[in-house]
């Protein structure tokens, strides 16, 4: 499988821009702090992912 990327609105998509997950946060959560729960079962989901894009709005690290 690809590289997923995660984008403003918590999606993830693979290459083909098929949606892995999708996550609804209110207006008042950082997107990196969302991003920290929209990862944890996405690697439930898929374990096989090993890495993520982001842009830099989500600097910083997000997992270990």
């Amino acid at each position: 499988m690809g590289i997923p990327l995660l984008d403003a609105r918590q999606l993830i998509v693979d290459p083909r821009d098929l949606p892995l997950m999708v996550m609804a946060t209110p207006a008042d959560l950082h997107n990196a702090a969302a991003a920290k729960e929209v990862l944890s079962p996405l690697h439930l989901m898929h374990p096989e992912i090993a890495d993520v894009w982001a842009d830099s709005a989500y600097a910083g690290k997000l997992v270990d």
